[in-house]
């Protein structure tokens, strides 16, 4: 049996027991049918080291794992332990109870903090934390002190015969109890006792159960923390509950450590050393102890030993190694030095840290990023002390090797976004520079950021062209990374001219969006101030805080799973009014979020300072929240959104084509997996909402609702595929409901916050019942044999009527437009050409698989689903490739079996990373197709065919019911279907290209033909190269195309040229390749092809090696 535990919980028991620290498992020995165990020891007779991370993983899988009681450095136990334990074990467990009691009430009048847990079968346990670490001496010492007072007070010996608690060997105690006095003449273990373990025996590494470790013996078992009121009601033949966990989760929250100190008081005992490590939090990585060094001193050494006038052969060799020593430090030191200075960060630290006194953070900053370039404690500390430090610096040795010790161990902080944080101590990186990290050496050749005014000229002079434009609806036909989103702004600005984006999510501006704002000063001399209209968590202080707070205490980001809700500004005591304070401005930063310290709300700086905007951004969703919103703050809004001069509908597709609300109401998966049932899991959310929830009258008016909505829809077998589904609630009562839903939404969430319930189902019930209709949608999909949903048609002609009405110019733009007839939604709409300014296309080359794989099959074949990764990581690197999976399930299954290539390189359709954003990768590897499940646009065609049946029956003015069903479902749907593959293939592999044109980019389409790859680029603006790679067995040629692209810029090959390419790139002469194919093709073919291609004089260079030749032949491509 297994029981996830929480991962908060999880944190606060790993502080508890002092990880990391070794360990062992326990395994059952082989030949043996008794349920026999023994130890699993890692390395010999050495115990591997448990990181926090590992523990939680380790007990959620129900392993039962054993921890040292004693510290463990890596090699050897210490003589420190970081908690005292006390194992109560009988034969009559329930007798462990009352010396349990006993110990507990004496701790309890020593102010000593514990945790009583159950041991699983034979008794229980008692731990006493630490903050910091105890000698063992001590800690036996407080120990027995503990039991000679209890001894004292309840020992009693007469007649030869004993009772209490008795002490027979070093580390244990027994209790007896009074009832059956034992003499000492008989074997105690044959007399009713409580064996009491203390459990210290010096160097050899005692171990205990872990706190939530399944027993190894009874998996049914835990050592669950538990309460002594708990222990003494506890029956040990009931089964371990749901609720039992959670008591137990809650009870290891509450825990406390003892502060050392107060132990030692305790006992009247000195402290023998104080350590000043940090705990680990789980998740994080674990941090190694402090390191000794020594600071090379090879100066030192020679100059005593010239000195001598007369040296022996061995002091001569004593001078030599350390000439030889000096000189390979000096060239280090040198080596160093230029790597810092070609690192604008790491230069300024170098700079700050040569001329400020009282520098440390810029230092950290230099001993980090040195720690992941590669260098040693050793050298990082020569450097400082024949470069950096001072006379004063220098004569506090054990200062700098201390700090550059405690730094080293934290590299893994190296990454750019550490350095890049604005709040942060470590801050000083003003301007990416296209490096991911300051240890890397030289720039990335493909960083986006080279958006340099020259590079993008074409694009601002077509922006301009469109705002000049005397049309009040323009649709921009554009491709993927034109540069429309950089050079629009940037043009609005210099007009004068304020606008507004519209966006499917807020990532894709909080991205972009400050990368127009760097190039609008840097390259035109323009100060944008702009907003992005974030989500109510970032955007409200309160609800901010919340999250902060949230993480603080769980260590897990707060992820609610329903719209959060933002308080009253004008009731809200952060409120401008009210002395609330106001969001510092920040260089090329839009405004998007408050600011927790020093607690300013990004909402009224907003409502303060809207009219100075230049720029905003709002995603389609917030549009349509504000125009179905009845509140102050929403018309207000509206009336704002109508002052912009330009409103820009960016990536349209991602708004008419895509649901608002889709409810999935059963599903029945292909493989051995349970059917998911909404109906249940509602039933559920709605009886833990009660629970809190007994006597609400909201609450009750919502359970109404439910139980309603339960009782019309629940009968599934009535719903057919496309069905109209009409809310049973007439006008009047949705708009009540509509009144409604925001105290509604109050609620829910400060439920959810306060118990960690999900409530996403009562939500979207509520949210679905304030539309008039919906409908049905029954597919079957690649993961599932049924999927059964309500899904919400689009508001798109609602939203465009109250657009069309406000006085500004409306431009829609996206690479591929949706099938909705734009000139219907927009009368008298204008096309232009917005292109591929800077012919990006022509640098990319798309790669065809020789097969057709669908997506389910994807990993039937994993030899060569992993030859064909792993060639493609061989040519490219590991870190250089960017990976798309159809959906969320094989994402996951890919990251499994690939663990080596790092998680934020793959991703999978639709998802944020493959939309309107930059991308510093150049090759990507495209898995399978990009398709959605053939019906799944099926209530799109449904919908517009209602709406306008002339539009589609222009001969027929009353076609039928059925009529309009079978055109719907077998003509129309299959196109939108097809253009939204379409849209998501072109947005998908725009992300690798390059938008200044610089450098090429390779997609590598795996499972997908060439065939099928010309239909989704058809009528897309921007069509790159497309190639099909021949099928030999046993060979694969995708990397041989695309190392030829990389290095020649050029695939103007056939299939069988393609064949000799491949054979020479392994290293095959001509002749040999001629009588490979001699069968096939004539000699004379192969010296054509050698000769065309110039194979005799080709060099096939790595993507890293070809990215340092043109860099180093190309110095404009270098950046700031």
């Amino acid at each position: 049996m297994g029981w996830i535990i929480a991962s908060d919980a999880l944190e606060a028991t790993a502080r508890l027991m002092g990880l990391p620290r070794a360990w062992g498992s326990t395994i059952q020995h082989r030949g043996t049918d008794e349920g026999v165990f023994k130890r699993r020891k890692a390395g010999g007779e050495r115990h591997g080291i448990l990181t926090a991370e590992a523990y939680g993983v380790l007990v959620n899988k129900g392993w039962p794992i054993q921890i040292s009681i004693t510290n463990y450095d890596g090699n050897n136990y210490t003589d420190f332990q970081r908690f005292a334990i006390y194992d109560f074990d009988s034969d009559q467990p329930d007798l462990c109870k009352i010396p349990l009691a006993m110990v507990c009430e004496f701790q309890d009048s020593s102010n000593v903090h514990y945790l009583n847990t159950d041991s699983g079968v034979k008794g229980y346990h008692n731990w006493v934390p630490f903050d910091a670490s105890i000698h063992q001496d001590d800690v036996r010492k407080y120990q027995n002190w503990v039991f000679a007072s209890l001894a004292k007070q309840y020992t009693t010996e007469e007649n030869g015969v004993i009772t209490g608690f008795i002490q027979l060997d070093e580390n244990s105690w027994y209790w007896i109890p009074p009832e059956h006095p034992w003499n000492p003449q008989t074997n105690i273990k044959e007399h009713p006792h409580v064996h009491i373990e203390t459990l210290i025996t010096r160097g050899f590494g005692s171990m205990i159960k872990g706190i939530f470790s399944p027993h190894q013996k009874d998996r049914t078992r835990m050592s669950l923390p538990m309460t002594l009121a708990q222990i003494q009601k506890h029956d040990r033949s009931q089964p371990i509950t749901d609720a039992d966990i959670k008591r137990g989760e809650n009870l290891v929250r509450r825990s406390k450590r003892n502060h050392y100190k107060h132990i030692l008081e305790l006992i009247g005992s000195r402290e023998r050393d104080e350590p000043k490590s940090k705990e680990p939090r789980i998740f994080q990585w674990a941090r190694e102890g402090r390191t000794k060094f020594t600071i090379p001193a090879p100066e030192e050494d020679i100059t005593k030993l010239e000195l001598l006038t007369n040296r022996s052969p061995e002091q001569e060799q004593e001078l030599q190694t350390a000439i030889q020593l000096h000189n390979t430090l000096q060239y280090t030191l040198s080596e160093m030095v230029g790597r810092i200075l070609n690192v604008p960060c790491l230069t300024q630290c170098f700079e700050i840290s040569l001329s400020r006194p009282g520098v440390y953070w810029e230092r950290v900053n230099l001993v980090i990023a040195l720690a992941n370039m590669g260098y040693s404690r050793e050298q990082i500390a020569y450097l400082f002390r024949h470069e950096v430090n001072d006379a004063v610096d220098n004569a506090n040795r054990g200062i700098t090797e201390y700090q550059v010790d405690y730094w080293f161990r934290r590299k893994y902080r190296g990454r750019c976004e550490y350095f890049q944080e604005l709040k942060s101590k470590h801050h000083c990186c003003d301007l990416p520079c296209g490096r991911r990290s300051p240890d890397q050496l030289d720039p990335d050749p493909d960083f986006p950021q080279l958006t340099r005014a020259a590079d993008f000229s074409l694009a601002y002079d077509r922006s301009e062209e469109i705002l000049d434009m005397d049309a009040k609806f323009i649709l921009a036909e554009k491709g993927t990374r034109s540069g429309f989103t950089t050079a629009l702004p940037i043009t609005a600005k210099g007009k004068g001219l304020s606008i507004l984006f519209s966006v499917p999510r807020t990532s894709i501006s909080e991205r972009t969006f400050p990368e127009a704002m760097r190039v609008g000063r840097r390259y035109k001399g323009q100060t944008m101030k702009g907003f992005v209209w974030s989500s109510n968590m970032k955007t409200c202080l309160i609800r901010a805080q919340q999250a902060a707070d949230h993480e603080k205490r769980t260590g897990l980001p707060l992820v609610p799973s329903i719209p959060v809700p933002r308080e009253d500004c004008d009731k809200c005591h952060y409120a401008l009014k009210h002395g609330g304070r106001k969001c510092l401005p920040i260089v090329d930063q839009p405004l998007f979020q408050s600011d927790l310290d020093p607690s300013a709300c990004m909402q009224e700086t907003f409502r303060d300072e809207k009219d100075d905007f230049d720029v905003g951004f709002i995603t389609y969703s917030k549009l349509y929240s504000l125009m179905n919103t009845p509140t102050d703050d929403a018309l207000e809004m509206r009336e704002y959104i109508s002052s912009f001069d330009v409103i820009v509908l960016d990536e349209i597709s991602q708004f008419i084509d895509v649901s608002p609300l889709e409810l999935i109401l059963r599903t029945v998966p292909k493989e051995d997996q349970p059917t998911y049932n909404f109906f249940d899991a509602l039933d559920r959310e709605m009886r833990q909402l009660l629970h809190q929830f007994p006597s609400n009258y909201m609450v009750e008016e919502i359970v109404e609702y439910i139980d309603d909505f339960t009782v019309t829809f629940q009968d599934l077998k009535w719903y057919d595929h496309g069905d109209p589904v009409d809310n049973y609630l007439n006008d009047s009562e949705r708009e009540k409901l509509r009144q409604k839903t925001n105290p509604y939404l109050m609620l829910l969430y400060g439920y959810e916050l306060d118990t960690g319930h999900k409530v996403s189902r009562i939500y979207n019930v509520l949210a679905l019942l304030t539309e008039e209709r919906w409908r049905v949608s029954k597919i079957e999909s690649g993961n599932y044999e049924e999927q059964i949903s309500f899904i919400l048609p689009t508001k798109h002609m609602e939203m465009m009527a109250w657009l069309q009405s406000l006085p500004g110019k409306i431009i829609v733009t996206d690479a591929t437009l949706p099938y909705t007839n734009m000139e219907k939604i927009l009368p008298g709409i204008v096309r232009y050409h917005f292109g591929d300014p800077n012919n990006t296309a022509a640098t990319q080359i798309v790669i065809a698989d020789s097969r057709h794989i669908s997506q389910s099959r994807i990993f039937k074949d994993m030899d060569r689903l992993r030859n064909y990764v792993e060639d493609v990581l061989r040519f490219h690197g590991n870190n250089n490739v960017m990976f798309v999976l159809p959906n969320t399930l094989s994402w996951k299954r890919f990251k499994q079996e690939f663990p080596h290539i790092p998680p934020e390189n793959v991703t999978y359709q639709r998802s944020n990373e493959t939309i309107g954003v930059a991308n510093n990768l150049r090759a990507m590897v495209v898995v399978g197709g990009t398709y959605s499940p053939q019906e799944a646009f099926d209530w799109v065609a449904l919908d517009m065919v209602d709406a306008n049946p002339v539009d589609y029956f222009p001969n027929n003015p009353n076609p039928t019911d059925a009529e309009k069903h079978d055109y719907a479902i077998k003509v129309l749907s299959p196109k939108i279907w097809e253009i939204n593959a379409r849209n998501t293939f072109v947005q998908t592999i725009g992300r690798v290209k390059d938008p200044i044109a610089k450098t090429p980019s390779v997609v590598y389409c795996y499972g997908i033909r060439q065939a099928r790859i010309n239909q989704l680029m058809k009528d897309c603006v921007g069509i790159p190269k497309v190639i099909e790679i021949p099928d030999q067995p046993g060979e694969m040629m995708h990397v041989t195309v695309g190392e030829y692209w990389w290095n020649e810029h050029n695939v103007n090959f056939n299939r069988h040229e393609i064949q000799i390419i491949h054979l020479h790139r392994k290293g095959t002469t001509k002749a040999m390749i001629k009588r490979i194919v001699e069968n096939r093709l004539p000699a004379a073919f192969v010296d054509n092809v050698f000769d065309k291609l110039r194979l005799d004089d080709m060099t096939f260079q790595s993507y890293e090696e070809k990215a340092d030749e043109r860099d180093n032949s190309d110095p404009s491509t270098a950046t700031a």
